[in-house]
């Protein structure tokens, strides 16, 4: 096949997932956290300009957590028509794909069916995809921050691997920038690629005796959007405040170890496989990359020990990082298992697209029954209906957001349900049951 019809394919191929991703983007509605953010932290009020988002995050840092990046976008977003989010994290889940693909390529060029298989990855392996890619919260605490650190590694990766990275002032500046949005987005994430980041340079001074400038500019940028984050002045519960702190932790120890046994073990035995398939077919580098990746990877996990809260979707982080660790050593097939490589990335692709055309029919229900729940909502704020009932939605696959997600309840002080009654201009929301 020729280099251009190569090309033609990949980008088809990309295309093709950006139109599924733009459907399932405009079929997940605002839920639970999305209409907290809609108002400000700092007045209580509805938000109506760009101007209130900056002092609603100083007052959201002492009453929530130091996210103040993602959480930007989540009231920026909020302002602007439902289709501007739809179709801007349709191009972040597009350039995250892309990310991790050129990571995998090695020294192929335009491998529309690698790409087909990371897509197949990034979608099959999330436990609650809807959650991670497709919510408006979540994707701006998830997704995004994700895009941005496997964009942020490329260079660090493509350094340890012995390859002339240069960059220019607008590259420098841009990862920069993004060092310091990443460092801000997650407590654990941020952290994991600070790390990655630290390890490269560590190799780069014991190996070669040098480092790139960048590279020590784009760690302090993180580090200092992650400290903004971890020194907000909300107030922290700790372990040692619901019982003993070595109980509590050998606990969380227990549960964190069961989650990435569940959902990444499979990964994780992938991994060790392709290692040692690629052991000596690889550069020693590109092995030693991908190790590195893999342990960030289960410090990115192993941090939850100290949180109060694991939901599901905290383990895209830790996923994506195992990803990224599989992918650098898959070349090592190439040569030897071209076949097997080529099969897998088919088989995963093709996965996907059949978990895709499964999950649009309920993903559209789940949708109209929120709109039909909004249209109530507004019918009953002109009524003058100041207390209303109505239905909760329940998710039926991990492709709709609802999936896993703490939302409306029979309890009228729950956060979620006082969020959406404020925003329809009632006074009071419960569930009386579920859809």
């Amino acid at each position: 096949m020729t280099m251009e019809k190569r090309r033609g394919l990949w980008l088809l191929a990309l295309c093709l997932v950006g139109l599924m991703m733009l459907v399932f983007n405009i079929l997940t509605p605002m839920i639970c956290d999305d209409y907290r953010y809609a108002f400000s932290f700092a007045t209580g009020e509805r938000l109506s300009g760009i101007g209130e988002i900056l002092p609603s995050l100083a007052a959201h840092g002492h009453v929530l957590n130091g996210r103040y990046a993602p959480h930007f976008f989540v009231q920026l977003f909020n302002l602007l028509p439902g289709i501007c989010f739809d179709v801007v994290n349709t191009g972040v889940f597009l350039l995250l794909m892309v990310g991790v693909y050129r990571l995998a390529k090695g020294s192929r060029k335009w491998d529309w069916l690698l790409l087909g298989g990371v897509f197949g990855a990034l979608f099959l392996l999330p436990p609650v995809f809807g959650q991670n890619m497709l919510w408006m919260a979540g994707s701006c605490n998830y997704l995004w921050p994700a895009a941005v650190m496997v964009w942020l590694l490329k260079p660090f990766v493509d350094r340890v691997c012995n390859e002339d990275v240069q960059l220019k002032w607008w590259s420098v500046a841009l990862m920069v920038a993004g060092g310091f949005l990443f460092g801000n987005s997650s407590e654990n994430l941020s952290a994991a690629g600070l790390l990655m980041m630290g390890l490269c340079i560590l190799w780069q001074l014991i190996r070669r005796k040098k480092t790139g400038l960048w590279m020590w500019l784009t760690a302090a940028a993180t580090l200092a959007g992650w400290l903004l984050l971890m020194l907000a002045p909300v107030d922290k519960p700790t372990a040692s405040e619901e019982g003993s702190l070595m109980g509590v932790l050998l606990e969380r120890f227990s549960q964190v170890t069961g989650l990435w046994l569940t959902h990444l073990g499979v990964l994780t035995a992938v991994f060790a496989v392709l290692v040692c398939i690629g052991w000596d077919k690889l550069p020693g580098e590109r092995v030693a990359a991908a190790v590195m990746l893999a342990v960030c990877a289960l410090c990115c996990h192993m941090a939850m020990i100290v949180s109060n809260y694991i939901p599901e979707r905290v383990l895209f982080g830790p996923m994506l990082l195992m990803l990224c660790a599989c992918g650098l050593v898959l070349p090592g097939l190439e040569q030897y298992a071209e076949p097997v490589r080529r099969g897998l990335c088919l088989g995963l692709c093709l996965l996907a697209v059949m978990n895709a055309v499964s999950a649009l029919p309920q993903t559209y229900n789940r949708h109209q029954l929120a709109k039909a729940r909004d249209q109530q909502m507004m019918e009953a704020a002109a009524a003058g209906e100041t207390e209303v009932s109505t239905f909760g939605v329940l998710g039926r696959t991990r492709y709709d957001a609802y999936t896993g997600l703490l939302e409306m309840s029979s309890d009228a002080e729950n956060f979620a349900n006082v969020a959406y009654a404020a925003y329809y201009g009632v006074d009071s929301v419960v569930v009386e049951r579920v859809e």
